[in-house]
């Protein structure tokens, strides 16, 4: 965490991301909190919170010890803020995954995650064929996977959540 005050500059795929999300993060009428994190041994994450979830935003180089990291700060963020439901963007990621490798993730996916955290993951079409995802469900995980983004957060939250009340 920063100390209050301080700030960073952030640089690659997120800078157009936090400039414009940084002014005014709005789900609805629901004004949204965000924090971003530069670590080189991690994807760049920027994280804010939605109306009954958590937005997590990746971008940079795909690695294993990078998802594992990843998959273990959305549970730490879920847990810290006392919300199940993450919508994670991936679409910065440029990866072209084996059947293999989609294998080898929803098995990771489960492990970490188990059914405690539900999460949407939001993709570029051209990585997305499900696989990883029935693999992922099988083992107990609750994940959804995704191309479009407000069909993730229908799933995600509801589509009652994220209509203005009359």
């Amino acid at each position: 965490m920063r100390p209050e005050g301080e700030t960073e500059t952030v640089s690659g795929p997120l800078a157009a991301t936090a400039a414009t999300e940084r002014n005014d993060i709005r789900y609805g009428s629901h004004r949204a909190a965000w924090a971003i994190y530069v670590d080189p041994k991690e994807f760049q994450t920027f994280v804010a919170d939605g109306p009954g979830f958590i937005r997590i935003t990746v971008a940079g180089p795909y690695s294993w010890a990078r998802l594992d990291r990843l998959l273990r700060r959305i549970a730490a963020e879920s847990a810290t803020r006392a919300i199940s439901r993450v919508l994670l963007d991936a679409t910065a990621v440029p990866v072209k995954l084996s059947t293999i490798d989609k294998y080898t993730m929803g098995v990771m996916v489960a492990l970490r995650l188990g059914g405690s955290v539900k999460v949407a993951l939001l993709g570029s079409p051209v990585t997305i064929d499900g696989f990883g995802e029935t693999v992922a469900r099988n083992r107990g995980a609750n994940v959804g996977v995704f191309t479009d983004q407000a069909a993730a957060i229908r799933w995600l939250v509801g589509p009652e959540t994220l209509q203005p009340p009359l």
